[in-house]
C-alpha cells in the first residue's frame, strides 16, 4: 500500500487537540443520551439496563 503525506502547515498538534476534544464530547453525549433513554424507559415501566460507562481521561 502506498501512503500519501500531506503538508499540514505545522498544525498537527492543533488538529490532534481538536479531534481529541470532538471525541470526548461525542462520548459524553452518547453516555448522556443512553442515561436519558434508560431514565425515560424506567418512567414508562420498562427495565433500565444501563452499564456504567468510563469517562474519557486526558493523557
Amino acid at each position: 500500500m502506498s501512503q500519501t503525506c500531506h503538508d499540514t502547515g505545522g498544525h498537527d498538534d492543533e488538529l490532534v487537540e481538536v479531534l481529541t476534544e470532538i471525541s470526548r464530547v461525542s462520548a459524553r453525549m452518547a453516555r448522556d443520551i443512553k442515561i436519558l433513554a434508560a431514565h425515560r424507559q424506567s418512567k414508562e415501566g420498562g427495565q433500565a439496563n444501563v452499564e456504567d460507562e468510563r469517562d474519557v481521561t486526558e493523557h
